[in-house]
């Protein structure tokens, strides 16, 4: 019973990026995370009548109010993330989570890895060197990085353009040995792979989504322990309901002609998402109570394999298979980290 609501959780995430990425054609990133917490807390509302937040103490509303500060710039940056960049890119992407969870815990905490989890690190960030952006983003020569194996160390010089690389020139004696020099021409590969995938706007946006919701996942546990998950989470989507409308009419006119002609053409999509956003949520408190925290937020990792799946069959996205590599070792890593 509990894997079966896991996977129907994993479904909910990965066809809310669906939606996302398609109404992104269509809306701005902003109006859209404005009508989806607006939404669902419509949604939520009838739970009103069931719950009384009278009796709440202080410390919840602290705790909320830093987690709605934190939680709403960051479902921000992440539909921003899956408008800018591929969603076989994005998903995998997801198992940073655990990374910057433990880097939060190390900083707020004062919790250190044990050596599965800096393991697990290590795995997670060879994992995502696969990772790169579409082409057209990034020069061709970056993208040969894992294609020009057969490439020779030291090629023939221009007058031995004939000469067979079994019969090149041997380096010169105060050359470098030529483990040291194989080494220095990885660690170039490695560092021109690493600089192709942060050149992706989109990645930057996904990171910063991963600081934000992770460092919101700190209080919002400790608000879910002085009150419960269900006080919490209505609380969270009215008041993150609240922000949302309020940044937004800071910088953009809600009211115009434009925002409510743009809400009411894609009124069905965006109420689905919603109702999307809120099955993932009541989908995840009910899997907490069934099973191992850590074993559900391994499972979870899953959603990133997902979307490289959905990516390549809906939005034609390409490197599919070096990308479906990198979510599966990226998975291993986070699930090192989660489980100990």
């Amino acid at each position: 019973m509990a894997l079966l609501l896991v996977c129907f959780r994993i479904g909910c995430n990965a066809w809310l990026n669906v939606l996302q990425k398609r109404l992104l054609n269509q809306i701005n990133s902003s109006l859209l995370v404005v009508a989806t917490f607006v939404l669902l807390a419509a949604l939520t509302t009838p739970f009103l009548f069931f719950y009384s937040f009278a009796n709440l103490p202080a410390a919840f509303w602290r705790n909320i109010i830093l987690v709605v500060a934190l939680d709403v710039p960051g479902n921000f940056f992440l539909v921003k993330s899956v408008g800018l960049s591929d969603l076989s890119l994005i998903g995998p992407l997801n198992s940073y989570k655990p990374v910057v969870a433990l880097l939060l815990g190390i900083i707020v905490l004062g919790e250190f890895p044990s050596g599965p989890g800096l393991l697990g690190v290590a795995i997670i960030l060879l994992g995502s060197l696969l990772l790169a952006p579409r082409r057209g983003r990034v020069s061709p020569t970056l993208l040969k990085f894992f294609e020009d194996t057969d490439t020779p160390l030291y090629p023939p010089s221009r007058g031995d353009s004939s000469q067979s690389f079994s019969q090149r020139k041997e380096p010169p004696q105060n050359s470098p040995l030529e483990g040291g020099v194989n080494i220095t021409h990885m660690a170039s590969k490695l560092s021109l792979r690493i600089k192709s995938l942060w050149q992706d706007r989109g990645v930057w946006y996904r990171m910063l989504a991963l600081i934000f919701t992770a460092a919101a996942s700190i209080f919002l546990k400790a608000a879910i322990n002085v009150s419960s998950a269900v006080h919490t989470f209505i609380a969270w989507a009215v008041l993150g309901a609240c922000v949302a409308m309020s940044i937004h009419l800071c910088y953009r006119d809600v009211r115009s002609d434009a925002s409510i002609r743009q809400v009411r053409a894609h009124f069905g999509s965006l109420l689905l998402m919603a109702g999307l956003f809120l099955s993932m949520q009541l989908l995840t408190l009910q899997a907490f109570a069934l099973m191992n925290v850590a074993y559900v937020l391994a499972l979870f990792q899953l959603s990133g394999l997902l979307n490289v799946v959905l990516g390549w069959r809906l939005f034609n996205e390409e490197n599919i298979l070096r990308r479906a590599l990198a979510s599966v070792i990226m998975l291993v890593g986070a699930v090192l980290l989660l489980i100990k």
